[in-house]
């Protein structure tokens, strides 16, 4: 028995696959164009960046590039002037480069997060992966020609020097960002701050999130992303009672400075919710389905994210957290009809269980006290036992566990929330 309720335990506790993102796919004959606009041409400082998981490229494989031949711009390249990443500014027919040491190859196949950042009269550098890469000076001004192309150029009206691979949450700001600001939210899931002039999530559109600068096609696609970008959050209890009522944290790289339109427990909307700070937001559970499990969303509008695990609902174990010598110990276990329940009853140290919630080992040995077990019809059970009167009891804990399942031999049931009482 035991060993059959271990096993429902695992199976419970699974982590949930939230559904996969998306990204742009570029390539051969495959870019997106971004018309040029003022918005686009920071003129004192600038910084872009984006997620890339490159497969190869064409020529000097352009992430992005803004600038006709020979005119002035910028470009962040996946191999020019050989194969090595490279963020570049062309100004008054002069090239400004700051160029990474390793070789490109390095990075195919795998996410890697790239950052230029560029200073009028100043520095320019590349960053990957939150690390500086390469530094070079920068123009004396940033001057700007042409639209904006992701994942290569246009010659004329046909694509060239394509980039090939995946592309993700692009964004350009008319500041110039920090190392500690770039490697602290290249993960993060931003929606708008102060200084982002222009973001592509690419989750099925090519518009701009927050401004008008929306691409056109080209031939690029969306396609599922596994680029690690942050939008899953966890909570401070994978359980609770199936009646619901307790506050619970949900902790994540939340927008800044906004407030959830809602969260749901499944299909269930909760009724309260707060917002603690932000990474967190505290949530008071709905009721739910005794045995149920359930995934948690937090959602800003049309944005979604999820929990990293199922929240299951379990029956309801109530007991006093100490009892004293000789006491009557009142114990009530709460479920839905109909359904089977078994209750056991142990003394450490025979008992051993992982506890908080279920991921580790779980083994209940000899001394076992079955209390009850049969079919409920019924809310509760309600129990009264009798703590012996011996000092030798004095400090010991009794852990109380409970099975639930829909019938006596199904596996598809739940355990409650195990209950330690200790004797005083």
């Amino acid at each position: 028995m035991i060993r059959i309720t271990a096993l429902v335990a695992a199976i419970l506790f699974a982590p949930s696959v939230l559904e996969a993102q998306q990204a742009l796919e570029v390539g051969p004959d495959a870019v997106v164009r971004v018309p040029r606009r003022r918005s686009l041409e920071p003129t004192t400082a600038m910084t872009l960046e984006c997620w890339v998981k490159p497969a190869g490229s064409i020529s000097h494989g352009r992430i992005l590039r803004k600038s006709d031949n020979g005119y002035s711009g910028y470009l962040l390249s996946f191999s020019s002037q050989g194969p090595y990443v490279s963020a570049e500014f062309l100004s008054q027919g002069n090239a400004y480069m700051a160029r990474d040491l390793q070789p490109n190859s390095t990075y195919l196949g795998t996410w890697h997060h790239l950052a230029m950042t560029v200073r009028a009269g100043g520095l320019m550098q590349l960053y990957i992966d939150g690390d500086l890469a390469a530094t070079t000076n920068a123009p004396p001004a940033l001057l700007h020609s042409a639209d904006l192309i992701i994942g290569g150029a246009l010659l004329g009206s046909l694509p060239d020097e394509e980039f090939i691979g995946l592309i993700d949450e692009v964004r350009l700001w008319d500041i110039e960002r920090t190392e500690q600001q770039i490697r602290a939210d290249r993960a993060r899931w931003i929606e708008a701050e102060p200084g982002l002039i222009a973001m592509w999530h690419f989750d099925g559109t090519l518009d701009d999130a927050v401004g008008s600068n929306h691409g056109i096609y080209r031939g690029a696609e969306f396609v599922p992303s596994d680029a690690p970008i942050s939008r899953l959050f966890t909570c401070s209890q994978r359980s609770g009672s199936w009646q619901g009522g307790e506050w619970i944290a949900l902790r994540g790289e939340f927008p800044l400075g906004q407030t959830p339109s809602e969260v749901r427990f499944g299909t269930t909307q909760a009724s309260e919710l707060r917002v603690v700070d932000p990474e967190t937001i505290e949530v008071r559970v709905p009721p739910g389905e005794a045995g149920s499990s359930v995934h948690l969303t937090v959602h800003y509008g049309a944005i979604a994210y999820g929990g990293t695990q199922l929240y299951a609902y379990l029956p309801s174990l109530v007991l006093p957290a100490t009892a004293p010598l000789g006491a009557t110990l009142a114990l009530r276990l709460e479920t839905l009809p109909p359904g089977y329940a078994l209750l056991f009853a142990g003394l450490p140290p025979a008992v051993a269980i992982a506890v908080p919630p279920f991921d580790g080992s779980l083994a209940i040995v000899p001394p076992v006290i079955e209390l009850f077990a049969g079919g409920i019809p019924f809310h509760a059970i309600e129990m009264h036992l009798q703590v012996p009167n011996d000092p030798v009891w004095t400090g010991q804990e009794i852990l109380f566990q409970a099975f639930f399942a829909r019938t006596p031999i199904a596996l598809g049931g739940t355990f409650t929330l195990p209950r330690l009482v200790r004797v005083q």
